[in-house]
């Protein structure tokens, strides 16, 4: 009995093992940087304590890579002050503002310039807790030679054509509302339920999420006086077949409204815990996808003056 037990203990940590490293391609330098920009790697050397941690870096507080043991990411941004944050959710509440174990820090980039970050898991053995560090040069150079390639996190609504709109002052958003939704989980077929992270509703979920989509299309500032007001009119989740629905209505305070509705579906599974998973893995991506329809709709576009 003893035998088979250490050989499950192996294999557990085999596993974990496995499921913290990159497996993309290798390290290959950058040899030019696009004009007017600067370059920061984005990297984590491979560690086996805190490897099960996988966590998100943020630049100027939105999501760029989803930073995994030994893995890197090349990030272009243009000269200037930049943010950096790292967390385990792919999103920044207002709270962690003020939260001391969050950690915020800024440097200046300059265009044609290569900067190295480097990502560690404080704490623990196998489950840690995220950490940045800028590095010198040299440093970054050769720790990163082990590192593999990471996919970036991609944007669902891109910038519009600044050239094509009467006014480009950007807009802020209003706290989001419902009738009736008052709710803060959905039951999955009785097997559990999918909620938002960090204890937040839907409603301010959503608007985070919003809120990070229009600020990465240039399109918003918590200080513009034009503010756009959301109402939930629908938000629900099936998995036969797999879909979430969310149906909003916007206006700014004049009679000129605009409501959008989108379905996003996916595959669902066929067990509870399948479906749980699929469902929950799902919600951002519909949320970032309703956002991108709604900054395509006529509605919104005169709202900007278009």
């Amino acid at each position: 009995m003893k035998k088979h037990g250490m050989r499950f203990v192996l294999l557990a940590i085999t596993v974990l093992t496995i499921a913290g490293c990159a497996s993309g391609l290798k390290f290959t330098p950058i040899e030019q940087i696009p004009p007017q920009k600067a370059l920061v790697y984005i990297y984590r050397p491979s560690k086996y304590m805190g490897s099960a941690l996988d966590y998100y870096v943020f630049a100027n507080r939105l999501p760029i890579v989803k930073l995994e043991n030994g893995g890197y990411y090349p990030y272009y941004t243009s000269p200037g002050k930049l943010e950096f944050a790292a967390g385990e959710t792919s999103v920044i509440h207002p709270k962690d503002l003020n939260d001391p174990a969050r950690e915020f820090f800024v440097f200046e980039v300059e265009a044609g310039e290569i900067y190295y970050l480097k990502g560690t898991a404080r704490r623990g053995m196998m489950i840690g807790a995220p950490n940045l560090q800028k590095v010198e040069k040299t440093v970054g150079e050769k720790e990163i030679v082990s590192c593999k390639l990471l996919k970036g996190l991609e944007r669902i609504s891109k910038p519009l054509n600044v050239q094509d709109t009467i006014s480009a002052d950007p807009i802020s958003l209003a706290r989001i509302t419902s009738d009736g939704l008052h709710r803060n989980s959905f039951n999955i077929r009785g097997s559990g339920w999918v909620r938002p992270p960090d204890g937040l509703s839907f409603e301010e979920f959503i608007r985070l999420i919003m809120v990070e989509e229009l600020t990465a299309a240039n399109l918003y500032s918590d200080n513009s006086p034009r503010v756009l007001k959301g109402h939930i009119q629908e938000l629900d989740v099936s998995t036969t077949p797999g879909s979430w629905t969310i149906h909003m209505i916007f206006n700014s305070g004049s009679p000129d409204s605009f409501d959008v509705r989108y379905i996003h579906k996916f595959k669902a599974g066929f067990s509870g815990n399948k479906a749980i998973e699929a469902a929950a893995e799902e919600l951002k991506p519909a949320i970032r996808e309703f956002v991108g329809e709604v900054i395509k709709h006529p509605g919104f576009q005169r709202f900007l003056g278009m």
